[in-house]
């Protein structure tokens, strides 16, 4: 049966091959530190130090990696958090926040972010920096 699909076998491993070599070049722009495409370093700097933060998901380890002096509200160590939370978090962010945002000072998060729709309208909240990868907001009153 192998000997019968070496033609197409050879092809497919070419294939393989070549996918995976692209995607390591690819790689190697940000070898050994996250793609600035999807974390922005210059929103995690000027996170303040005395923030309270609401933070994306995927921000969360990104945040802990850089800023260990900024306590995150979540990251992906799901098992600490336990689902309850997890599932909290991901409403807060996908509806009106309404009290959910009692004791934050500033929120991290991509600009698709419902969340981030809602803090642009709300008079309570100002962008203090907009990245290609995330929006940082810091509460006014």
């Amino acid at each position: 049966y192998i000997t019968s699909r070496r033609t197409m076998l050879t092809r497919g491993s070419i294939a393989l091959i070549a996918a995976v070599s692209v995607l390591g070049v690819v790689a190697q722009t940000h070898a050994g530190r996250p793609d600035p495409a999807l974390y922005s370093p210059e929103a995690v700097e000027a996170i303040p130090s005395d923030c309270r933060l609401l933070n994306s998901y995927a921000y969360g380890g990104y945040i802990i990696l850089m800023r260990p002096d900024v306590q995150v509200s979540i990251d992906s160590r799901n098992d600490l958090y336990g689902v309850q939370r997890v599932r909290h978090h991901i409403k807060t962010m996908r509806t009106h926040p309404g009290s959910d945002l009692d004791g934050i000072d500033c929120a991290l998060m991509p600009e698709w972010e419902p969340l981030a729709h809602w803090l642009h309208k709300d008079a309570g909240w100002r962008v203090a920096l907009t990245t290609e990868s995330a929006t940082l907001f810091i509460r006014t009153s």
